[in-house]
């Protein structure tokens, strides 16, 4: 079974009930941020038999730093191919 994208609902009512967002444009830019890893997750999630896993320890700042840096440089690349 493959795994979906989590609701827009659920991550607005995420964002106002627990971490307080109210303002469009901060509630804008976390929708942004989450649906980004989530369809991160979505994609390692989805790997073939004998691929490599990938994951990152929380714990490592500089392996987080990179996951991020990773993650801006895609979304570069696909704003400019559209």
């Amino acid at each position: 079974m493959a795994l979906g994208a989590i609701p827009f609902s659920k991550i607005a009512e995420y964002a106002r009930d627990h971490l307080g967002l109210d303002d469009d444009d901060e509630m804008d830019r976390f929708l942004e941020l989450i649906r980004e890893m989530d369809g991160e997750y979505r994609n390692l999630g989805s790997h073939k038999p004998g691929d490599k896993p990938y994951g990152v320890d929380v714990q490592d700042a500089g392996a987080v730093r990179d996951f991020f840096s990773e993650l801006g440089a895609r979304k570069k690349a696909a704003k400019k191919k559209k």
